[in-house]
């Protein structure tokens, strides 16, 4: 019986979204499964979104604050963490605002590889990320999200009331077409 309530336990803090995203309230308390994405409190106090590829992962990190980043100068970074826990790359943002949040949404969808998925992967990624970062704001633990995903947020709700806002860089052009129908995913998901 002692089990049965020790593996409720565990269960509880994985919350299904759709049948490829969930929220979990501790990272180390699951086995994350190829192409899904999950959205991961810390009791550091680091908020993640991650996305599980083969061998892989792909990840934002919001931090409560710049010392708990790695190069202790970012609210939010975007990374590939490979199987062995090292970091292939990186890039870090000091602040999360109207002028980069197109830079943090296309630098996490180049390290998820969209622009080289099939057309339904990507309808499925876009949905379910969509509806896990609406959703994580309804949360039990919504009380523990950094100031920076936060702010992510809003800027998300902001562009999605007007598209025009979003600035990509011209070197991102592969991405504008995903990039447009997560705006549109965001805009039928109030």
């Amino acid at each position: 019986m002692r089990n049965i309530l020790r593996f409720k336990e565990l269960f509880e803090k994985l919350e299904m979204v759709t049948t490829n995203w969930s929220i979990v309230s501790n990272e180390g308390s699951f086995e994350k499964k190829e192409d899904n994405g999950y959205l991961v409190f810390n009791k550091d106090g680091i908020f993640s979104i991650i996305y599980n590829k083969k061998g892989e992962e792909s990840r934002i990190e919001f931090y409560t604050n710049k010392d708990k980043s790695s190069d202790k100068k970012s609210v939010c970074e975007c990374k590939i963490t490979t199987s062995a826990g090292s970091d292939r790359s990186k890039k870090g943002f000091d602040d999360v605002n109207m002028n980069n949040i197109g830079d943090i949404i296309v630098t996490f969808f180049d390290y998820c590889d969209l622009e080289k998925s099939e057309k339904n992967t990507i309808d499925k990624f876009l949905m379910g990320f969509t509806k896990s970062v609406k959703d994580v704001l309804k949360s039990d633990d919504k009380d523990q999200l950094p100031p920076s995903f936060n702010m992510f947020v809003k800027y998300l709700n902001d562009i999605s009331k007007n598209s025009n806002s979003l600035k990509l860089d011209p070197d991102n052009y592969d991405f504008s077409n995903i990039v447009n129908k997560f705006i549109n995913y965001l805009k039928s998901t109030k």
